[in-house]
């Protein structure tokens, strides 16, 4: 039987995406895919958790590019 994982509001790899959306100064579905090799649905799922973090924002120009909010400090 195979196993099933269950995802919450949170996801490991949020970690590196953080560091991904900082070099690249924005966010996207592509940006965290390529930056970390996921599927389009998991890099979907953690761009929403950045953005409900505040670390990403809409931007007003496109609905599928956010802009960076803050830099993590430290």
């Amino acid at each position: 039987m195979a196993e099933f994982r269950i995802m919450t509001w949170w996801d490991p790899a949020c970690r590196e995406a953080i560091r991904v959306v900082e070099k690249a100064g924005k966010g996207s579905v592509e940006i965290i895919m390529n930056g970390l090799k996921v599927s389009y649905c998991r890099a979907e799922f953690i761009l929403e958790i950045l953005h409900r973090m505040g670390i990403l924002s809409k931007s007003g120009k496109k609905q599928d590019i956010y802009r960076l909010c803050r830099k993590k400090t430290g």
